[in-house]
């Protein structure tokens, strides 16, 4: 009889003690974004060129992934190591506006349409809503 009492007694502990620890993890894991999310306001706030916006936007995303599926890689390699937790328009999204950054930042008097620049922003802003 008291080995059933001291069994539901340690198992309610058990229960807490988990509880408990999956609170403080959760918590800890979520906390990355409230500074992530912060950034991504004053940089709004800005008021840069789109270029350069969007420049800043694609590192603050690395950062933001990095700390998601916590991987110390650039956007390309975290891309191509997570392409399952992703939808494959989602995806590509974020490729058409990584490669977009790319072209600006790499490739010397390169081409970069407007509407190009924008659509890219706009995919960096949607995925900044979906963190």
């Amino acid at each position: 009889m008291s080995l059933d009492f001291f069994g539901i007694i340690l198992l309610i502990f058990g229960g807490c003690f988990l509880l408990v620890i999956f609170l403080l993890f959760r918590k800890k894991n979520d906390a990355w974004k409230v500074g992530i999310l912060k950034k991504f306001s004053n940089l709004k706030n800005q008021k840069l060129p789109p270029k350069y916006y969007l420049l800043e936007l694609d590192k603050l995303l690395e950062f933001a992934f990095q700390n998601r599926f916590s991987k110390k890689e650039s956007l390309g390699k975290i891309l191509k190591s997570k392409n399952k937790t992703f939808s494959k328009n989602r995806l590509n999204d974020i490729w058409f506006a990584h490669k977009i950054r790319n072209k600006l930042a790499h490739q010397v008097d390169t081409e970069v349409s407007e509407q190009d620049i924008f659509k890219a922003i706009d995919i960096f802003h949607k995925e900044f809503n979906n963190l």
